[in-house]
């Protein structure tokens, strides 16, 4: 066992948060909450077990960029002005990945 800050020996280290026992769920409430030429800023609701998100972005159907963020918002860079891009979330953990979004839209400015 060991003794941790309240001075009390514990059998396991204290719970960081839920333990996973499934995938995430897949992301919720997806957002494009600011753009600019190059960038888009995403924010979305998530399962509280979900540790990385992959985001991927397609264009006309075509993969373009794939990214990895530990958490919303994010901010995916890179982009082509005047191009309209979907977005693609999925979430994961130790036990797997959710199923992937299929959207939002955003026509990037010029």
């Amino acid at each position: 066992s060991a003794v941790y800050d309240d001075g009390w020996p514990h059998r396991t280290a204290p719970s960081s948060g839920p333990q996973p026992t499934k995938p995430p769920a897949e992301p919720t409430d997806i957002k494009v909450t600011a753009t600019t030429a190059t960038s888009a800023t995403l924010t979305w609701g998530s399962d509280p077990t979900a540790t990385s998100f992959q985001v991927r972005v397609t264009y006309q159907g075509n993969l373009v960029k794939e990214q990895d963020f530990s958490a919303s918002p994010a901010t995916v860079t890179g982009l082509t002005p005047d191009h309209t891009y979907t977005f693609h979330i999925a979430a994961s953990n130790s036990k797997g990945t959710s199923a992937e979004t299929d959207g939002p839209s955003v026509h990037l400015p010029k």
